[in-house]
């Protein structure tokens, strides 16, 4: 990718977004729409912008904005990968993992009680239809 000055880059007005990697895209929160925006990281021997990656190429640099706010970033913006932001993304993935498990347990429980219960129902529906249709 192109390396701009810290100049240029504050002369055409391109902010820095803090980052964190997931999976092999690089990702931020977008300050102007609120959505997660997804970048890829190329991989070795994917050619972009007429060179090819190095092995050590981590998705950082210069990006076209991809926010559908009129006017957001119109010179793009840097991504920046940022310990901070990995390790909160990382602590919500396991969150999120722990939420679902707990979910599915819970569900499992419902669907057993609901059988134990459709099972008594039909047991005292049949104790009712012998007690209305027995013959003496």
């Amino acid at each position: 990718m192109i390396e701009l000055t810290r100049e240029s880059q504050h002369a055409l007005s391109i902010p820095t977004m803090r980052c964190f990697r997931r999976k092999n895209q690089i990702v931020f929160n977008c300050p102007e729409c609120g959505e997660m925006h997804y970048h890829g990281i190329p991989s070795a021997g994917h050619v972009t912008f007429g060179r090819e990656p190095t092995g050590d190429d981590n998705g950082e640099g210069h990006r076209v904005s991809h926010c559908m706010v009129e006017g957001a970033f119109p010179n793009g913006y840097i991504l920046k990968l940022d310990p901070d932001e990995q390790a909160i993304h990382d602590d919500q993935e396991g969150r999120i993992f722990s939420l679902e498990a707990r979910i599915a347990r819970l569900e499992s429980k419902v669907a057993q009680n609901f059988n134990m219960e459709e099972k008594e129902i039909i047991k005292l529906k049949e104790k009712v239809e012998d007690f209305l249709y027995a013959t003496d």
